[in-house]
This record gives C-alpha cells, structure tokens and sequence, in this order.
C-alpha cells in the first residue's frame, strides 16, 4: 500500500502534466471563450474511470465519489435493498426463480479493523450499535425489502472509535444482479428507528441505485462515514473467487476492499481545476458546472465530461 504522502506527490505530477497539456491544446468549442464557474462540491466527486464492474445506472457517481446526508433533524439512516423474484422456473430449489437477498452492515474503525456486521445471522446485536433490522425476508414474488436503520448519533457516542459502516447485499440464491428484474439500494433519512411511520416515504429519501452486476454473489453498496456523515458511493462487486452467498461470512475482503477504495484519489474539482482558468463567483459565469438546475454541465453526464476533460 502507498502512503498519502507518496499518492499526494504523485497527485500532485499528474496534475502539472494535465496542466501543461491543457494550455497547449485549444479548449472544447462549448467552453471556448466562457468564464467558468466550478462548484466547490465537486471536490466530493471523484473522476470518473473506465469501471465496467459498476452498475449500469443513469445516474452514476465514480467509486469512492461523497454525499453529505448530515441532517440535524434526523437522527437515523435507514438502509434499504428492494428486489423481486424472477419469472423463469428450472425446476430445483436453487433455480425457482426465487430471488433471496441479504442485506447488511458492517462496522469498521478508523483503521479499518473489522468490529461487527449486523444481518440475519446478528440481527440480536442490534441495541449494540443502535440500530434496528427489518428481518430476513427469503421470498419476493411481488416485490420485497430489507431495511437496516441506525441512530448514528447514538452510536457515535457509545462507540467512539467506530468510523465507517459499510453496506452489503449477497444474493443467496446465486443469480447475477444483472438477472433480477428489480433490484436497488438506497438511504433515506429517518426520526426513529424500527417500524415508525411508513417504511417507504419518498421525501426521505437521500439517494438510490439500481443494482445490474453480473458475475458476483456480493456487492458493496456504499460506506458511512460517521464523523463527516458523507454516504461514499461505491456499488462494487466482490468477484465468485473472494465472495460468498452468505452475509457477513467474507468480512477479511470487505475490509481490504474499503482500505483501497479510500485511499486519496482525485476529485473531478481537481482534474477541471488543472484544466479550465476559474471565476470565484458564479454570477460571474456564462458556463456552470454544478448540479444545480442552471448548470451547462453536470457531474453525472460522464460522457460530457469525458469528451471535455479526459
């Protein structure tokens, strides 16, 4: 593993090289003359790559990519897995078109030392980590879901040395996630744990992907960092060599797995940084990049910003 301080210096090489390539070549004609302005917060963002064991979403952010979800009027992150069976029928039990997904979360420190997962097989652990478990649903001929809610302020105050919560699904009864005709997880912020209220409430929600990997049994939905309480988007499959149908049974591949992801990379607000000659203010600019509704360019149209910056 390279140190920070390696990774930084070799950040800092690639981005005087981008800088120089750049000046020497004329801009795209949509930015040619422009005053452009960058939001701050695509310093969350990470750039984009040629990951192709992603999901296929419409709306992707790179691995390792952040969301704030901080409320201070919310108390609890509920993470959710929905899915429905499959319509085709081979005949055995492992091939009914029954579909059976797991969810999970697993709990690391600072250093990514594992301490815990809670899922089917710990759900008795939850008044541990404040939390609370839907139970283990086996079956979704109309459509199912899973749920973990966690009290992050209490858990942050009984646990302090906890820093990361990684979310998990394991198909248990062995299809792809490409082969399921409804599969998505997602965050929503909730004001108490357990069965308050109703178990969908779309106002709460604070972002969801759909799940289409192919090849895998386990997939890594995303990671809470519980000092910052950014959701760090990761939707990563565990290739059928390291992983396992069964929950929480390949914690040691999890953990490495988050180490390498979080490592310092560079933020999509970098790469444009080295690139473009920025206004401060964006009442200044006749060229947004944000995500706002008035921006030119926003952080998911990968292709625009492939063919403007990569």
């Amino acid at each position: 593993q390279l140190s920070d301080r390696l990774i930084t210096a070799i950040k800092n090489a690639i981005k005087e090289s981008i800088s120089k390539i750049a000046k020497a070549r004329p801009l795209p004609e949509e930015l040619e003359g422009k005053k452009v302005w960058l939001d701050p917060a695509f310093k969350s963002l990470l750039v984009p790559g040629n990951d192709r064991s992603v999901s296929d979403n419409t709306y992707r952010l790179p691995c390792g990519s952040r969301i704030d979800v901080s409320d201070e009027n919310k108390d609890v992150v509920r993470f959710f897995t929905h899915w429905k069976n499959q319509d085709t029928d081979k005949g055995d039990y492992w091939h009914t078109g029954r579909v059976h997904i797991d969810l999970s979360a697993h709990f690391l420190n600072a250093d990514f030392s594992y301490v815990r997962e809670l899922s089917w097989r710990n759900q008795y652990d939850s008044n541990k980590f404040h939390a609370a478990f839907s139970g283990d649903i086996t079956d979704a001929p109309k459509g199912a879901a899973e749920f973990i809610d966690i009290n992050y302020k209490k858990l942050r105050d009984a646990q302090p040395n906890l820093k990361y919560v990684v979310i998990a699904n394991n198909v248990f009864t062995g299809q792809d996630y490409a082969d399921i005709p409804e599969c998505f997880s997602g965050v929503m912020l909730r004001e108490k744990c357990g069965k308050y209220g109703e178990i969908f409430e779309a106002s709460t929600v604070k972002t969801k992907f759909d799940l289409k990997q192919k090849g895998a049994a386990q997939n890594i939905a995303c990671v809470l960092d519980l000092d910052t309480m950014e959701l760090i988007y990761i939707d990563k499959p565990q290739d059928r060599a390291q992983s396992c149908r069964v929950a929480g049974a390949n914690f040691n591949a999890i953990s490495m797995t988050i180490k390498r992801i979080l490592q310092p990379q560079m933020s999509l607000y970098e790469l444009i940084e080295c690139e473009l000659d920025l206004v401060e203010n964006k009442e200044d600019a006749d060229f947004i990049i944000s995500d706002s509704e008035d921006s030119n360019l926003k952080s998911w149209e990968s292709d625009k910003i492939t063919k403007y910056f990569l």
